[in-house]
């Protein structure tokens, strides 16, 4: 689901002019070229580091600039939307167009996208996911600039414990985004791998080693090297019993794990070894 601005435009604006005219000098984008001044991608997703708990599209089609903002997205993800279609209308001298409002006319522009009607939109994103989760007890995905943010059953249940459920949507928000910055010095990003047996059947699977912190994503396997220095594979989702307090959950199916060493390391390799359900040996191959 998302929220969409549109400005009619019988081109392009110019593309560095406009990330300029936004006033942020913290923006990214989830792509990896970032061309000087081409729309030739006709769509970026672009979002503020360490504000952003989600990315923002814009681009150009059909003779309209647009900017999406999936939701729910936080304060900050609406800010930069707005900002930019605020920028476009003003370069191209046209309202912005929208689903909630129709038209709105540069003049109204500042009165009707208010920081208040930012927060009050931000939160009744977030407040429609808690809502959707309680009542089919489902787990979401909502993907992130740096990574994706899974909220489900557990996750909103411990965000409770405690704690007053009229502050949960900010809570919840507040994680969503903590996610996305996390130190790569500290927790570095398990990549997801592929592997393919002899029968051409693929499962994913991450390397987890001595002396590292990891922040592992959602795969079927874990790689570990057993006391030989052969590797080996355990299912994903026994990891959290293995490595005990060393491990926590980011969300409600991603997790940190602290660097385990020593003999602690030789301990976890000899119990996961009780639960190994294959090797990374021919006739598996590993596939990009």
């Amino acid at each position: 689901m998302t929220f969409r601005l549109t400005v009619r435009a019988d081109r392009p604006p110019p593309f560095q002019g406009l990330l300029r005219s936004v006033g942020f000098n913290d923006l990214q984008t989830v792509e990896d070229v970032f061309e000087a001044s081409s729309w030739a991608h006709q769509r970026w997703h672009i979002y503020r580091h360490d504000v952003s708990a989600r990315a923002i599209e814009i681009g150009f089609a059909n003779k309209r600039f647009f900017v999406a903002v999936p939701t729910p997205a936080a304060v900050g993800d609406y800010e930069l939307a707005v900002r930019f279609a605020q920028q476009a209308a003003l370069y191209f001298e046209e309202g912005i167009e929208t689903e909630e409002f129709g038209e709105v006319s540069m003049a109204d522009l500042g009165c009707r996208f208010n920081l208040e009607w930012i927060e009050e939109t931000s939160e009744a994103g977030i407040q429609s996911l808690i809502d959707a989760i309680e009542e089919d007890r489902a787990t979401r995905r909502l993907d992130g600039p740096m990574r994706p943010f899974f909220a489900g059953p557990r996750l909103l249940g411990k965000l409770l414990q405690d704690r007053p459920v009229v502050t949960l949507p900010q809570r919840l928000m507040a994680l969503m985004r903590k996610a996305q910055y996390l130190d790569p010095e500290q927790y570095y990003p398990a990549e997801d791998l592929v592997l393919v047996d002899n029968v051409g059947q693929r499962a994913s699977f991450s390397v987890w080693s001595e002396g590292v912190g990891y922040v592992f994503g959602v795969v079927d396997f874990l790689a570990l090297l057993d006391r030989n220095g052969d590797p080996f594979l355990i299912p994903a989702d026994r990891h959290p019993l293995l490595a005990g307090p060393a491990c926590r959950w980011l969300d409600e199916r991603q997790t940190l794990v602290e660097p385990i060493s020593g003999d602690n390391w030789l301990r976890l390799v000899d119990l996961a070894e009780h639960i190994r359900v294959g090797s990374l040996k021919p006739p598996c191959l590993l596939a990009g």
